[in-house]
């Protein structure tokens, strides 16, 4: 190594950390030429700056950060970063990191080495899964066993941060590593036996329930921690251990279930010694004793003692509250203050254990005895009981089948919101608004001549949080009352909530502008004779630049004025537009302030609702808005180029540790705004259509960056199906400065691209149908060349989708083979699980379709290839059901658009795939065979003839065949295609077919009913028929009359097409002219002229 290069390095990295930035740059540039210059040479200075005790600590610091970044960070890269340096310097890496865990004295930088020599094994085991860096886990055993309490600590944190990529590898491998449990857990120093629990912790969230099962013989000394903790008074570690705990119980339920008793007493000890507990602590007792049982309900269901003893810890977290009302509680600045509370109110605590009781036990079971609580706290004098018991109640609606259950007890909620304390009227008034919306409208349909009244007068109660909770849960109730009830109240509610929205209390204000909201949806568009006076009392006050606490209110008026704006309707509304946009568009310009100001997220909604109910109407205010949302949009570069590694010293801060260089800023305000700004431009694309076109440019270049945004599924999922409209814009106004082709190349590149680095499968599904939907759009552009490598490209996509499968089904085979809850909900996630890569796997069969479609003459090679190659496996008769749909929708593609001349021999291949697989006890692959068969009528001519009597036999029992215990719904759809298909090739093959005996049949089985589509097609053939051929029907005595007549009395004329009812006509008038069609016409009473309904 040049030890004058490492010194200049050595210097860079404190020049990172420089408060000049201009400094900072510059040493950034000049590191990063370092790295482009010689990329092994660059890393191992970085492992000498982090290893030699002698630099300066910041720099070691810094070349840590670095090295996580580079090596770690960037783990989208193909290949990684860690298998592009050479044997040598991955060599030198570690045995650097070994020497540091060895020999490093210095307690900051430490744990970080730790954390960061695990996930180095996890890159090397990620290059090789065969490759387990023993050297390491050897050395972090020998420092646990022998070393000092930060090097016992160094070592569990090695093996907790690796247990999150190696943890099945690790147990295989590490025969001691019970023993090493065992010993931690129980050493004399609570924090070493802290961080063993913590790493078992990771240990149990990530390995193989198989394998967990082994070390349940360490339950006693895991729970034990918190025993030790709360004797000791070690209070962190007491909220730490159980914390942890809890997090086992959500990831391995199995481990906690047959020692529940002894748990139960253990941690209803622990809560019973409030008095020494924050709200925190109070509660986690009672979480971790929840979090089992949601997960086993027989657990309660089985022992009434158990349930009984819960409730009883529930409800006495609930009243251990204190005795004074503070004047914060009494008039709350805003919404947040009301939040923060929540994250202590031991009230809302209680609310939530009392939800998760109800939701996991059978709710007949549960309720008598939560009842019957209720019943008791409430009669009793003490306002806290009834405080309790009245939040304790609000939660059961949802678990009530019939409001009869506890209409006896309404009464008595209605009672109390006149209690002499604020908080049982609170209570009460909370119940009646959770029942709102749990009951929905049987609560207000019912019981709204006296709810109504109470929560009136509860707005005008003389505490602002009475007050406002009032007025949010009358919006609660406005949201599920029907047009009558809004309007039998909407005069008098709209005079009080014209008031409030004038108060001083923000909070109060905000929660009577959302209810007038509400009260706007339940009346529809007769909420129209009010709006013009909502406008006029709204309109200057949002027009007002606001107070900070004042933001919120601003931002739900404006929700609640847009909101409204929908429900009265455009032809009512366009009056108003003007005046509405104007307003909005003021805010948007000169009131919106920094980023997470609430105003911007609800400005940018507003303009969305706008644009939905105006439609193109709304075309003349973008020019307005364009420009500012787009600068929205530009603010987040960081959070936007998920592929950049960040700043290098964005996140030093010479204030904090310096080695907190994972903490970051709260980010989820800026993620909100561009989820927002995604879902407003892919509305105003899908309103707009041409008109949107001179924002094309910018907007293409936003959503391309979007489709990489790490942050959010949804805006990914946005981003990419929004590149096909923006394509479908493009081509309709293409001119010389802008064409199609061009963008829809540079998508499907840029969403290839991402197919690369996606991870999850839901989103790959939207990136392969957005591919789909842009060749559908452009049409034929593709070579050959190119067809076939994206072909290519989509086959191994299905091959990695096949193995994730397989392991899911592995993992299945292996963990899954019990009849409990907690098995049951396992096989819930891995069906889930397999489902969205079923999915996936249809939206590429889909995509070899639209390609088929779009290039026939190009599809040759790349047909061949899969029906060979991929197909043959699908369609195998031992193949999964879901399989063989893939199979088969392929094939119907390829033969639909391909036909015989490209499929050339494969076709008849392909006409035997579907002959057989129509007799599929799956509906999906019998609906997909049998659409086939009808297809393959179409486009096999004469190559079909030889196949369509035994064609007609085959769909036959295909229509026959009894549902059993197949899905209705799919059942009902494939033997509606199987009819269609019968239909199709009575309308395209002629012989050798019995057409008289054929049609007798096919009129038996029509009008379809569930496949719409198909419905009309096959409705049109029959009539057209009967019209061009009526011998069909009248010859042979009428053989056939009879059940013309019956079909087309069965027809339902609203359905139709104006085209086809025109013809209906037709042939009734023919038939009136047959005497015998004309007596059986009006047995039926059917009668001319037939008209839409």
């Amino acid at each position: 190594m040049d030890s004058g290069e490492f010194g200049v390095v050595k210097e860079l990295l404190l020049q990172v950390m420089a408060s000049d930035n201009e400094v900072r740059r510059e040493a950034e540039n000049k590191l990063t030429q370092v790295r482009q210059a010689n990329f092994d040479k660059y890393f191992a200075y970085m492992v000498t700056g982090f290893a030699d005790q002698g630099v300066d600590l910041r720099a070691r610091a810094m070349a840590l950060i670095l090295l996580r970044r580079d090596i770690l960070e960037n783990n989208h890269e193909e290949p990684s970063v860690w298998s592009k340096l050479t044997g040598e310097t991955r060599e030198y890496i570690k045995a650097q990191i070994l020497e540091v865990l060895a020999n490093e004295t210095d307690p900051l930088i430490f744990n970080k080495i730790a954390e960061f020599a695990a996930k180095i094994a996890i890159a090397i085991n990620d290059v090789n899964y065969n490759d387990i860096w023993l050297d390491l886990f050897n050395l972090c055993k020998r420092l646990i066993s022998e070393g000092n309490e930060t090097q016992t600590k160094a070592g569990l944190v090695v093996y907790a941060e690796a247990m999150n990529g190696l943890s099945n590898e690790i147990v295989v491998n590490d025969a001691d590593l019970y023993a090493m449990f065992e010993v931690t857990l129980k050493n004399q120093n609570i924090e070493i036996s802290l961080a063993s629990l913590k790493a078992i912790c990771q240990f149990l969230t990530t390995v193989m329930p198989k394998h967990a099962i082994r070390f349940v013989g360490l339950l006693g000394d895991m729970v034990n921690i918190s025993v030790r903790a709360i004797k000791s008074c070690e209070y962190k570690v007491l909220e730490e251990s159980m914390e942890v705990l809890i997090a086992i119980i959500e990831a391995e339920p199995k481990f906690f279930l047959n020692d529940f008793p002894d748990l139960l007493q253990v941690f209803t000890s622990i809560s019973q010694q409030s008095q020494h507990l924050n709200e925190t602590l109070k509660k986690l007792p009672v979480e971790l004793l929840i979090s089992i049982v949601e997960r086993d309900s027989s657990l309660l269901t089985r022992n009434e003692d158990h349930l009984k003893q819960i409730l009883d810890l529930t409800f006495t977290l609930m009243v251990e509250v204190d005795e004074e009302v503070i004047e914060e509680w009494l008039d709350p600045i805003n919404a947040e203050q009301i939040l923060e509370e929540a994250e202590s109110d031991t009230i809302v605590f209680g609310r939530e254990f009392m939800d998760r009781l109800c939701s996991c036990a059978n709710a007949e079971y549960i309720l008598a005895p939560i009842c019957t609580l209720v019943k008791q706290a409430v009669d009793h004098e003490d306002w806290k009981q009834k405080q309790a018991g009245l939040n304790a109640f609000s939660q059961i609606g949802e678990y009530v089948s019939e409001i009869e259950q506890i209409s006896d007890m309404i009464p008595t909620v209605i009672e109390h919101c006149k209690h002499e304390h604020p908080k049982v009227r609170h209570a009460a008034v909370h119940c009646l608004g959770q029942f709102a919306n749990d009951l929905k409208h049987q609560l207000t349909e019912n019981f709204h001549e006296t709810v109504v009244p109470a929560l009136y007068e509860a707005m005008n109660d003389k505490v602002n949080r009475v007050k406002a909770h009032a007025s949010g849960c009358m919006s609660n109730f406005l949201e599920n009352a029907s047009q009558e009830i809004g309007l039998k109240y909407c005069e008098e509610l709209l005079e009080h909530l014209f008031k409030l929205i004038k108060s001083e209390s923000s909070y109060l204000a905000t929660n009577a502008v959302t209810c007038i909201a509400s009260l706007a949806q339940s009346c529809d568009h007769e909420f129209n004779a009010y709006f013009d006076s909502f406008c006029n009392e709204l309109l200057p006050i949002i027009t007002q630049k606001a107070p900070k606490d004042f933001r919120r209110f601003k931002g739900q008026a404006i929700e609640s004025l847009t909101i409204s704006a929908v429900c009265i309707g455009l032809d009512n509304f366009r009056f108003h537009s003007e005046k509405v946009a104007k307003a909005l568009i003021l805010i948007l310009k000169n009131h919106l302030d920094e980023i997470g100001d609430p105003q911007r997220k609800y400005i940018l909604g507003g303009f969305q609702r706008l644009a939905l109910i105006m439609e193109k109407e709304f075309a003349p205010i973008l020019p307005e808005i364009m420009p500012d949302i787009l600068k929205m949009a530009s603010l987040y570069p960081k959070l936007r180029s998920t592929l950049k590694v960040p700043n290098i010293s964005e996140n030093y801060n010479e204030d904090q540790d310096l080695m907190n260089e994972d903490t970051s800023p709260d980010e989820s305000d800026e993620i909100e705004e561009i989820d927002t700004i995604a879902q407003i431009l892919f509305v105003f694309i899908d309103e707009l259509e041409e008109l949107y076109a001179p924002y094309i440019e910018q907007t293409s270049e936003l959503f391309v960056s979007l489709s990489t945004f790490s942050h959010s599924d949804k805006v990914r999922q946005n981003a990419s199906e929004c590149l096909p409209k923006i394509l479908k814009i493009v081509k309709k106004c293409e001119n010389e400065n802008m064409r199609a082709q061009p963008y829809c190349e540079k998508f499907i590149d840029i969403l290839f691209g991402n197919l690369k680095i996606e991870g999850n499968v839901p989103v790959m599904k939207y990136q392969i149908n957005a591919i789909k939907d842009c060749i559908d759009e452009v049409g034929d552009f593709l070579s050959e060349d190119q067809i076939n490598q994206m072909g290519e490209v989509l086959v191994e996509m299905i091959s990695k989708s096949d193995s994730r499968k397989d392991l899911n089904n592995k993992f299945h085979n292996e963990n899954g083979q019990g009849e409990s809850e907690i098995d049951e909900m396992n096989r819930g996630f891995l069906d889930e699980e397999i489902q969205e890569e079923d999915d996936l796997q249809i939206s590429i069969s889909e995509t070899f379709g639209v390609i088929f479609k779009t290039h026939k003459n190009k599809c040759g090679v790349l047909a061949s290839n899969l029906l060979s190659d991929l197909v043959s496996s699908y369609i195998d008769e031992n193949a999964s059901f879901a399989k063989q749909k893939f199979g088969v929708y392929l094939i119907c593609d390829a033969v639909e658009y391909l036909g015989p001349d490209i499929l050339s021999t494969k076709y008849q291949d392909c006409l035997s795939t579907f002959v057989r697989l129509s007799k599929s006890t799956d509906p999906l692959v019998r609906h997909g065979s049998v659409y086939g068969l009808g297809v393959s009528s179409i486009t096999g001519g004469d190559l079909f003839a030889q196949y369509s009597a035994d064609a007609l036999e085959i769909l036959k029992e295909a229509i026959e065949m009894e549902p059993g215990s197949q899905d209705i719904s799919d059942y009902n759809h494939a033997r509606d295609n199987a009819v269609s298909a019968f239909a199709k090739i009575l309308k395209y093959q002629h012989a050798p077919i019995d057409t008289e005996a054929a049609f007798e049949y096919l009129l038996q089985h029509v009008p379809l009913r569930h496949d719409m589509i198909e419905s009309k097609l096959t409705t049109n053939f029959i009539i057209d028929t009967a019209l061009n051929n009526p011998t069909l029907f009248t010859s042979n005595d009428h053989q056939n009359t009879p059940q013309l007549i019956t079909f087309i009395q069965n027809l339902s004329t609203s359905s139709l097409a104006s085209t086809t009812l025109t013809n209906l006509q037709l042939l009734l008038s023919s038939l009136s002219s047959d005497p015998t069609a004309h007596r059986l016409l009006s047995d039926a009473n059917i009668s001319l002229p037939l008209q839409h309904p």
